[in-house]
C-alpha cells in the first residue's frame, strides 16, 4: 500500500493471485534459511583441500599406478602373444583387446570408489546413477561387439572368449585389494 496518503479515499486491495504469490516466496526464503542454517552446522568429513594440496592424492597415486600398469602389462601380453594364446585370428584378437580394455574400465571405476576399503561393492546400490553408468557403458559394448561388427571393425565373441575378457578385468579387482593391504603412512603436518 506505497503511495497512499493518509486522508486518502483510494483503498488498495491485494488480488488473491499477488497474495499467493507472496506467500510462496515466503515459503521458498524460509526453506532457503533453515536449508543456509543446516549447512552452517554441518562438519565436514574431510576438510577442504587447500591451494597447496595436491590435487591427486598418495592413495589415489597408489591405486592409479597398481591399476594402470597391470592394464598396460594385460594389453601388451594380448596384442603379442593373444593370437598364439587363444588360437584365433586377427580380427578376434582386436575384439578380446578392446573387449577386455572397456571392461577393465568398468571394473576400475568400481575399484576407484573406495581407495582405502577393501571392500568395492559395498554401497554400489545406494548411487542409482552409478549404475546406469556402469550397466550402459556393459550393454553397449555387448552391442557393439555383437551386432555392430563393421562400424568399430569387431568380431563376435564365443562365450569363451566373453568369460576372458570378463575374467581380466576382473582380475583387477585382486590386484585392487592387494595394493589396499599395503598401508600407507600419512604426513602431519
Amino acid at each position: 500500500m506505497f503511495g497512499v496518503k493518509d486522508k486518502s479515499n483510494i483503498v488498495l486491495v491485494e488480488d488473491p493471485i499477488s497474495q499467493h504469490k507472496r506467500l510462496l516466496e515466503r515459503r521458498k526464503n524460509s526453506k532457503m534459511e533453515k536449508a543456509a542454517k543446516s549447512i552452517s552446522e554441518i562438519s565436514l568429513e574431510m576438510p577442504p583441500v587447500g591451494r597447496v594440496e595436491p590435487l591427486i592424492t598418495t592413495l589415489m597415486w597408489r591405486n592409479l599406478i597398481s591399476q594402470a600398469l597391470y592394464q598396460v602389462m594385460v594389453q601388451l601380453v594380448l596384442e603379442l602373444r593373444g593370437r598364439s594364446i587363444f588360437h584365433v585370428t586377427n580380427k578376434v584378437k582386436n575384439t578380446i583387446i578392446l573387449n577386455s580394455f572397456v571392461l577393465c574400465q568398468v571394473f576400475n571405476e568400481l575399484n576407484a570408489r573406495e581407495l582405502e576399503n577393501k571392500n568395492i561393492i559395498k554401497g554400489v546400490g545406494k548411487n542409482r546413477l552409478f549404475i546406469v553408468i556402469v550397466s550402459l557403458t556393459v550393454v553397449l559394448q555387448l552391442v557393439k561387439v555383437e551386432f555392430l561388427k563393421k562400424i568399430p571393425n569387431t568380431e563376435r565373441l564365443t562365450w569363451e572368449q566373453w568369460g576372458v575378457c570378463v575374467s581380466i578385468p576382473a582380475l583387477s579387482w585382486t590386484i585392487g585389494v592387494l595394493v589396499k593391504c599395503n598401508p600407507l603412512v600419512h604426513k602431519k603436518n
